[in-house]
């Protein structure tokens, strides 16, 4: 597993398949930069067919649309037991 830092969607004409890349972050947790032999070796590399994208993304929106409410002053989403709301927090 790693942390995407770098998606692309693309169209492959000759094969008829969308393909979908995602790249390691270039930073750790901590902000330091990662070893390029690290970041040369990582990269996800997904093809599928039309049919099985419409599907992907009807999947994805009906999942969005399910998804956890929003606060009224930030729009950030809303865990069970509240959040920190940075718009009604003191400074």
């Amino acid at each position: 597993m790693f942390r995407v830092g770098v998606m692309a969607l693309a169209w492959d004409q000759t094969s008829g398949q969308v393909v979908i890349e995602a790249q390691p972050s270039i930073q750790d947790d901590s902000g330091a930069p990662l070893d390029e032999t690290v970041l040369a070796s990582d990269l996800v590399r997904v093809r599928i067919g039309p049919g099985g994208a419409r599907d992907f993304v009807r999947r994805a929106a009906s999942l969005v649309a399910a998804g956890r409410p929003t606060c009224p002053f930030c729009g950030q989403p809303l865990n069970p037991g509240g959040h920190f709301c940075p718009k009604t927090s003191l400074n």
